[in-house]
């Protein structure tokens, strides 16, 4: 639940134990906005902004890395904006030999991997669509109140990097090596879940990339939840599969409750106070 609810640009609790995502390099970066487009709030531009690159599993030899960022904005008065990107959740195969050899999104597909149904099945504690995170919050005005933003942001790569499974080590050291002022991504936002993308900006590196004690284990990306999105746009919610796209068919609006702490968001769904929340849900829907 931290991951969704902290307001912090480092750890808000201490002793935290990352299972995922714990080593990787963190540089600085900024956004440039094409003309044209609709969107407000960050997506106008941003000139400070933090980016995380690593690898979700821990690399080995023969068993592919798996490849995503975090990435904060900061903004004058008021917390960063946050959201994290990934190409999926099982990695890229093998034979990949590039860290960037697919696009990534904010939207990442179910995996069939048993190990990472677990740590999905985590995130459910905090968020019925967990393989999605919400954009709203980076198109706000200073009031804090959300503007327009798109359903979804594609990242293409613009230059490659050499990754080997068995040294990731060097891997990273890649990264740190890739060129301040070098265009990192072109971003196309999908307006609406049926819509195609349309460019709206490139993501430009500003400080090198680098390995550190603080990136890895005290800088915070806070996960917006998709229903923030949700409650402003409740009309994408009928245009997505909620079942294959969030992982559960009572994706909503609502958001699951605090009090719920540690608790299995899908034992004893028979007790009345789970009904309003989980009305709809499939019966295929626990998958551990």
């Amino acid at each position: 639940m931290t991951s969704f609810i902290a307001s912090a640009d480092v750890f808000p609790v201490g002793g935290r134990k990352k299972y995922i995502h714990s080593v990787g390099v963190t540089g600085g970066i900024r956004f440039d906005s094409d003309p044209g487009h609709a969107y407000t709030g960050l997506f106008d531009g941003a000139e400070h902004g933090v980016m995380r690159l690593s690898s979700a599993k821990q690399p080995t030899a023969g068993g592919g890395t798996a490849p995503g960022m975090g990435v904060k904005f900061f903004r004058d008065g008021r917390p960063s904006a946050n959201f994290v990107a990934m190409y999926s959740l099982d990695g890229q195969p093998t034979t990949d030999k590039n860290f960037f050899a697919h696009d990534w999104n904010n939207h990442i597909p179910m995996t069939d991997n048993f190990g990472l149904k677990i740590i999905a099945a985590k995130f459910w504690q905090a968020s019925y669509c967990p393989l999605m995170v919400g954009l709203s919050d980076l198109s706000s005005d200073a009031s804090g109140k959300a503007g327009v933003f798109p359903f979804n942001l594609n990242f293409h790569p613009l230059i490659s990097s050499t990754r080997v499974d068995s040294d990731y080590a060097t891997c990273l050291k890649n990264l740190e090596s890739i060129p301040v002022g070098t265009k990192l991504f072109e971003v196309r936002a999908q307006a609406a879940p049926q819509d195609a993308g349309v460019l709206i900006g490139t993501v430009t590196i500003t400080d090198a990339f680098k390995s550190s004690k603080f990136g890895d284990e005290e800088l915070f990306f806070k996960h917006q939840h998709m229903e923030d999105d949700y409650n402003l746009h409740p009309e994408w919610l009928s245009a997505i599969d909620r079942k294959q796209q969030c992982g559960m068919g009572c994706t909503g609006t609502v958001v699951p409750p605090l009090e719920k702490g540690c608790s299995s968001p899908f034992n004893n769904l028979n007790q009345t106070t789970e009904t309003a929340l989980l009305k709809g849900m499939l019966q295929d829907d626990v998958v551990v």
